[in-house]
């Protein structure tokens, strides 16, 4: 039986993206190079969501001008103000749907490119890297650092974006009454405080957590590895 090369068994083609050797540069620049071949996915992304959001933001200013008009006794039936709702609702669910898709396609091939990085520069270290360094170390450490960058990447445009959106939406709520935006946002600084506060504790528990995931996994690789030089 004649063995297949990696490149024919692999599902889909090699990444093509490495990331920029240049440590003065920084992260996101150095990053580029692995994003760029996914620019149009992000571009889908980026796009699908403000419009979902602009959907999103619209709705409640469709349902103020029903309550104020549609249910006056001298105008028509509501029934525009409900087929524009129904509309703004399909155009939401759509494109957050193309642009959730899209993002975790860039967060997941981007995270594929980079263990290909990992690994090709693993693969040309000397055999006296090894003697210094635990593999389980090694790898449970990057697939810690490459699964945080992955996350980012699903979760931090829509993030900004939201932001964005609730600029929108606390002008709108401006426009109509000052006092009860002021009463609507006044937990914000709380949530925001609160927020800030809970990173302190929770990066020296996660540092933690990785590093006794990387013990277990250099057990485990020592365990693997004396079976195989015991057989």
């Amino acid at each position: 039986m004649t063995a297949l090369a990696t490149s024919e068994l692999a599902r889909y083609p090699e990444p093509q993206g490495r990331p920029h050797p240049d440590a003065a540069k920084g992260w996101l620049r150095r990053l580029w190079p692995v994003v760029r071949p996914t620019r149009f996915l992000l571009l889908i992304a980026i796009v699908g969501t403000m419009i979902g959001m602009a959907a999103r933001t619209i709705v409640p200013a469709v349902l103020m001008l029903a309550i104020d008009n549609a249910l006056d006794e001298q105008t028509d039936s509501i029934a525009p103000y409900a087929w524009a709702l129904a509309g703004l609702t399909v155009i939401s669910a759509v494109s957050g749907f193309a642009a959730r898709r899209a993002m975790f396609q860039v967060g997941f091939r981007v995270e594929t490119a980079m263990r290909h990085a990992v690994f090709d520069h693993l693969s040309r270290m000397s055999a006296d890297f090894y003697d210094r360094s635990e593999t389980g170390q090694l790898l449970a450490r990057a697939n810690g650092d490459i699964r945080a960058v992955q996350m980012f990447l699903n979760f931090g445009p829509f993030m900004t974006l939201s932001l964005i959106s609730l600029l929108f939406a606390l002008a709108l709520m401006l426009t109509v009454s000052v006092p009860l935006t002021l009463i609507t946002i006044s937990p914000i600084p709380i949530v925001a405080y609160i927020g800030l506060r809970s990173r302190h504790p929770q990066l020296p528990a996660w540092w933690l957590v990785m590093a006794r995931q990387a013990d277990v996994a250099t057990l485990v690789e020592e365990n693997i590895a004396g079976v195989r030089v015991v057989r």
